[in-house]
């Protein structure tokens, strides 16, 4: 039962709007930054478990196969900071903001439960250990992907931002 005066109003609507917009994306880049700090944690305990870990009188990161594993990882890591990197610059020029953020939000979240899925894989047992971080990453990228709208929301705002803009 509190009358508010007109003058107490801080933003209007297209404006309030915008800000909430802008207030999501900031967060959002928050989260991905996150993510690319969990999957290159992943990465180097999974290369640590690697070369220590002797399997057949070798340590497992001679195996060819696992390291092109550890190769496909790397690769999502390193394509995540890029994207991460683009919206960063989208956010600080202004131009194409919600589209940028939007579509690293997508890469990341897919890119980071690759990452920490393999990383789970590689560890074989122990991955999924309480104990173990590896799987505790894995739990961070399931929960990153639903908070602030999942991949699929992000795929679905970015290609129609894409499409308003062509």
């Amino acid at each position: 039962g509190v009358d508010v005066g007109a003058h107490a109003l801080l933003l209007d609507a297209p404006a309030a709007r915008a800000a909430l917009e802008a207030a999501l994306d900031t967060a959002v880049l928050g989260l991905c930054a996150a993510a690319i700090g969990a999957m290159e944690s992943v990465m180097a305990m999974t290369a640590d478990y690697l070369k220590t870990r002797v399997q057949y009188g070798q340590p497992l990161a001679r195996f060819q196969s696992l390291q092109h594993r550890m190769a496909e990882m790397f690769v999502e890591t390193d394509q995540s900071r890029a994207a991460l990197y683009r919206a960063i610059a989208a956010v600080e020029s202004g131009h194409q903001q919600a589209q940028a953020v939007s579509a690293a939000k997508w890469l990341i979240a897919r890119a980071g439960l690759f990452v920490c899925g393999q990383g789970i894989q590689l560890h074989g047992g122990i991955g999924v250990t309480e104990e173990y971080a590896v799987g505790h990453h894995y739990k961070a990228m399931v929960s990153l992907d639903k908070r602030l709208g999942n991949a699929d929301f992000h795929l679905l705002r970015s290609s129609q931002l894409f499409q308003a803009d062509a």
